[in-house]
């Protein structure tokens, strides 16, 4: 689970998006993702998960400048 990864200091690190069929996780209903790094809602598109997968990329590399 999401909550198993954060916690092991060897993931914790890791972005994680998720993906579900459930829109009102996105609208920050369900606790059990908290800490994700984003969300894509099924179905989704291929540029949707772009953009998500592009802008953890960017985020990344603002904080290692």
């Amino acid at each position: 689970t999401l909550r198993q990864l954060k916690a092991d200091d060897m993931t914790k690190d890791i972005p994680v998006i998720i993906m579900s069929a459930s829109k009102k996780i996105a609208g920050g209903e369900y606790e059990g993702f908290q800490g994700a790094a984003g969300f894509v809602s099924k179905p989704f598109s291929p540029s949707d998960l772009r953009s998500q997968v592009f802008r953890l990329i960017q985020e990344h590399r603002e904080v290692a400048a």
